[in-house]
């Protein structure tokens, strides 16, 4: 099905939109839905019986609320599902856990899951920190399918450079995978999951580069967890 293009009147709504809710955020989504008008195709859908048409003013309206909660400060949430009581009986008969024990192993393994699932997000946020100082765009919000981030063209006739990032390389499902075969878009991980090296010396960008690193990443993961505490 061909996706509905955006309204003439887009970067305009965009503007109003985000700076009804966050203003220091205004630059950063007007350029997102500036690259959408460029590739409609990518622009996500949004769910229910009355989500907006994709490219109209409701829509845009809808996408600066999401932009502006991907980048709020959020800490990690355990699973709110109850453990299969199989699990329990598995960690004791086949890897030895002690009965007494079990509740124990499997509330760490839920806290582990929390932390692991927002590793993701804090690296896009530490990653956002430098780039958008060197003409990139974080597509903070999930805005556009299978991309994270985005490069306004610096010259005539350039196109958009378009950047997927994942915390590890087991990380990207099929269907990211399937949307970027045939376009330009970039993929970059931090770890190789085989071997556990961090890959910021490949980061697809030299500039950028330079100025990312694990210790780097460290450091600011604990400064964004002891906001999330505060928060």
């Amino acid at each position: 099905m061909t996706r509905d293009v955006f309204d003439q009147s887009a970067e305009e709504v965009a503007r109003r939109a985000i700076e009804r809710i966050e203003p220091k955020f205004s630059d950063q989504f007007v350029s997102v839905v500036k690259f959408l008008r460029t590739q409609p195709g990518l622009a996500k859908n949004m769910r229910g019986a009355a989500a907006p048409r994709i490219g109209s003013d409701l829509y845009v309206e809808q996408l600066a609320l999401d932009f502006a909660a991907g980048r709020a400060v959020r800490g990690p949430q355990p699973p709110a599902t109850v453990p299969d009581e199989m699990v329990s009986k598995i960690l004791v008969e086949y890897f030895g856990v002690k009965r007494e024990k079990v509740e124990d192993v499997k509330s760490e393994h839920l806290l582990a899951m929390a932390s692991e699932g927002i590793v993701g997000n804090v690296l896009e946020h530490y990653i956002a920190s430098v780039a958008e100082s060197h003409g990139w765009t974080w597509c903070s919000g999930n805005m556009v399918l299978a991309v994270d981030f985005i490069k306004r063209p610096s010259r005539n006739g350039e196109e958009w450079k378009m950047l997927q990032i994942k915390n590890r390389s087991n990380s990207e499902n099929s269907s990211s995978s399937k949307i970027r075969q045939g376009t330009t878009i970039e993929k970059w991980y931090r770890v190789n999951a085989n071997n556990g090296k961090t890959k910021w010396d490949v980061f697809p960008d030299l500039v950028v580069k330079s100025k990312l690193n694990e210790q780097g990443f460290a450091i600011f993961l604990t400064k964004y967890l002891q906001k999330a505490k505060g928060a």
